[in-house]
């Protein structure tokens, strides 16, 4: 047989012949094939299936670390990190292909190159993703009041103050109505502070601070503000 045809398909081949003569018998094998057949023949990645959580908030988690606001991303995300492959991967997409229950069937498409071949290979896998239900720390946190900062909005203009806030209010705060105008709860002082920014061209603004803890050498204190 012509060391240049294909033992499979009989197609020539683009591997040289010193290629063919060259290394262990592993690899003479593999230029026995033409590009086409040898992509055939390999796997250009690995996927098990997956599983991540959701909380009633919207946020979706693999992990602490992983955490996204909606599904689609999260799901692009965790596959991309959890691929196996040792090819080098151009591409990757995803599609819903089916969703039921907790479960959603997933095609996965990537595309790269299987060395040594200059061919690049598309290849789609299907994989199911469970998604559970879970309390985040954040929400776990507004549940049981805690807070580091609270708004308070006061004056004339309270109504056109709580219209705005509805619209900027990230998902971990709360809003209590009193008889002096509204109090508004974070659980981090960094989300108060870009709340307050907000207002800081049209209203006065001025902040404090609360002592809520001390131990040791350490003070813990709440920020709070007033926007009149």
């Amino acid at each position: 047989m012509k060391p240049n045809i294909c033992i499979k398909c009989g197609k020539d081949k683009s591997w040289s012949e010193t290629d063919t003569r060259r290394g262990t018998e592993a690899s003479r094998r593999m230029f026995a094939l033409c590009e086409d057949c040898f992509l055939q023949k390999h796997e250009l990645f690995r996927l098990d299936n997956i599983s991540l959580a959701v909380c009633q908030c919207g946020s979706h988690y693999f992990s602490k670390q992983e955490k996204f606001d909606d599904l689609e991303n999260a799901l692009k995300s965790g596959i991309e990190k959890r691929i196996k492959t040792r090819n080098k991967i151009s591409s990757i997409k995803i599609r819903i292909k089916r969703h039921f229950g907790h479960k959603y069937q997933i095609v996965v498409s990537a595309n790269g190159k299987i060395s040594p071949c200059k061919k690049s290979k598309t290849e789609e896998k299907t994989i199911i993703a469970t998604v559970k239900n879970l309390t985040c720390e954040d929400c776990i946190k507004v549940l049981g009041n805690y807070h580091e900062a609270k708004v308070q909005l006061r004056g004339k203009d309270i109504a056109e103050m709580i219209k705005k806030a509805q619209h900027i209010l990230p998902k971990t705060s709360w809003v209590k109505e009193n008889p002096d105008g509204y109090d508004v709860f974070f659980i981090t002082k960094t989300d108060a502070a870009n709340f307050v920014k907000q207002f800081k061209e049209k209203y006065e603004i001025k902040k404090s601070f609360k002592i809520v803890a001390q131990k040791k050498d350490r003070v813990l204190a709440r920020d709070v503000y007033v926007i009149r």
